[in-house]
């Protein structure tokens, strides 16, 4: 996410996302760079402040293993899965993957199986990284999600409500 704008548009993104949220929405956010570490556990969306602070502490650096905290975001969401709600992994991403490799059909079929139980993957893509973003885009399609890659502020706040399904 190092790059003029990405993280900064990244957080105004996640912060209109989150005004978006009902009171019975939860919400955790796990960083990936060298390894994934979850910045915020399962929050109620009522505590809207807790879960902005953190957004707004977030911070770029070291690589982006992606498909780890994928993992691990699709194993937090199967502890908090709720039967009649709308059980979704939103990555907000620049598009660039490291560690992948040979690996990137295992994950499109992750995905997938996993969008097949109901646990939907969507994306919103920063950046100018056209490998990155058509990977991440298909990584959507897999998982029966939305994709949207955001160019400005303005169009974040226009379009970031598409993402909640």
């Amino acid at each position: 996410m190092r790059g003029k704008d990405r993280l900064e548009l990244l957080k105004k993104s996640m912060i209109q996302l989150t005004y978006m949220l009902r009171s019975i929405d939860k919400v955790a956010i796990i960083t990936y760079s060298d390894e994934s570490q979850v910045a915020l556990s399962s929050t109620s969306a009522k505590n809207k402040k807790e879960i902005i602070k953190v957004i707004k502490e977030l911070k770029a650096g070291g690589n982006t293993y992606g498909g780890r905290a994928i993992r691990k975001a699709f194993k937090d969401l199967k502890s908090e899965y709720l039967a009649k709600g709308n059980n979704q992994i939103i990555l907000a991403t620049d598009g660039g993957f490291n560690g992948l490799g040979k690996s990137e059909n295992r994950l499109h079929t992750f995905i997938k199986n996993k969008a097949a139980k109901g646990m939907y993957f969507s994306a919103l893509g920063f950046g100018k990284n056209k490998r990155g973003k058509k990977f991440i885009e298909e990584l959507s399609i897999s998982g029966m999600g939305n994709y949207l890659y955001i160019k400005s502020e303005v169009q974040a706040e226009v379009e970031v409500n598409k993402m909640i399904m």
